[in-house]
C-alpha cells in the first residue's frame, strides 16, 4: 500500500507493539498516518525520528487551530475571527517540518524559533506581533520572501545565511545595524524603515546590492510597491499576487481548526 491509515485507532501499548513490529514489512508505504491515535506530539516524534520510513504523520494543535504534520502551507492569522496565537502556542509548529509557506500575521509571538524546524520555508510573514528573536532563521536557507514588520528585532545576523531571500520587510524594529545583510546579492526590495540604522550602512548596502530596491521612508510597511502596482488590472504587486496564491487568501476559511493542505 502507498498509504497506511491509521487515523482514529487508538494505539494502546499492544497495538502500539504489534504496529512497530509490522513498520519494517511496509517497504513500499510512502505515509502512515496516526492522526488522533492518542500518542503525545513528542512520542510520535521519537518515532519518526527512529522509522524515517513510511514517513509518519500526524494532527498537531496550534491554539484554536490544527494541521497535519506534513503540510505545506500554514495560514494561522485570522485575528479578527479566532483569538490571537502566543508563545504558549507554538509547539505544534514543531513538528511540522515540511512547510514551505507559513503566515502567522496579526498574532502575539516573541520567539520565532520553530522556524528553525522548517528547513524547506521559502515564505514567511510574523508581522504585527511584535518579533524579537529570529535567531532561528539560520536553519532557512531557502527563505525568498520575509516580512517582519512591526516587532522588536535588533539582531538580523541570522539572516545572513538566506541567501535566496529576495523580498525582505523588516519596518519599524530596532534595528541598527544591517551590515549582516551586505552579502545578500539576490535581494530585489528591502524596506527598512522606521529603524535606527546609520545612513552610512544604507549608502554602503547600496553600494554593494545595487539592483535592490531600498525604501527608507515608508510610514506604512506595506504602502507603495511593496503590495500595490497601480499599471496591473488587479492593482497588486507581481509578488504580491503571487502570495495571495500561495497562501490562497481568497478562499473562505469555514473551519476554526484548519486550513486545507497545499502543495
Amino acid at each position: 500500500d502507498d498509504v497506511v491509515d491509521f487515523n482514529d485507532v487508538q494505539l494502546t501499548p499492544e497495538r502500539k507493539d504489534t504496529l512497530l513490529a509490522l513498520l519494517p514489512y511496509l517497504r513500499n508505504a510512502g505515509r502512515l498516518d496516526l492522526e488522533n491515535c492518542g500518542l503525545p506530539d513528542e512520542e510520535l516524534a521519537a518515532l519518526r525520528e527512529t522509522y524515517p520510513s513510511p514517513k509518519i504523520v500526524w494532527r498537531v494543535t496550534v491554539g484554536p487551530y490544527s494541521c497535519r504534520t506534513d503540510v505545506k502551507m500554514i495560514r494561522f492569522s485570522m485575528f479578527y475571527k479566532y483569538p490571537i496565537l502566543t508563545d504558549r502556542d507554538t509547539k505544534g509548529l514543531t513538528y511540522c517540518n515540511e512547510v514551505r509557506y507559513l503566515d502567522l500575521g496579526h498574532n502575539s509571538i516573541q520567539d520565532a524559533y520553530f522556524v528553525g524546524f522548517m528547513p524547506d520555508l521559502e515564505v514567511c510573514i510574523l508581522a504585527i506581533h511584535q518579533p524579537t528573536d529570529i535567531s532561528a532563521f539560520r536553519n532557512c536557507p531557502h527563505l525568498e520572501y520575509a516580512e517582519l514588520f512591526n516587532g522588536s528585532i535588533t539582531d538580523v545576523s541570522a539572516l545572513a545565511g538566506c541567501t535566496e531571500l529576495r523580498h525582505l520587510n523588516l519596518c519599524m524594529n530596532k534595528i541598527a545595524d544591517i551590515t549582516p545583510l551586505y552579502g545578500l546579492t539576490n535581494l530585489e526590495r528591502l524596506w527598512i524603515s522606521r529603524n535606527p540604522i546609520p545612513p552610512e550602512q544604507i549608502e554602503r548596502f547600496k553600494e554593494l546590492v545595487p539592483n535592490c530596491v531600498v525604501n527608507t521612508t515608508a510610514e506604512d510597511p506595506t504602502i507603495n510597491e511593496w503590495r500595490f502596482d497601480w499599471s496591473r488590472p488587479d492593482n497588486f504587486s507581481v509578488r504580491y499576487a503571487l502570495l495571495q496564491k500561495q497562501f490562497a487568501y481568497d478562499r473562505q476559511i469555514t473551519s476554526s481548526v484548519d486550513l486545507p493542505d497545499q502543495d
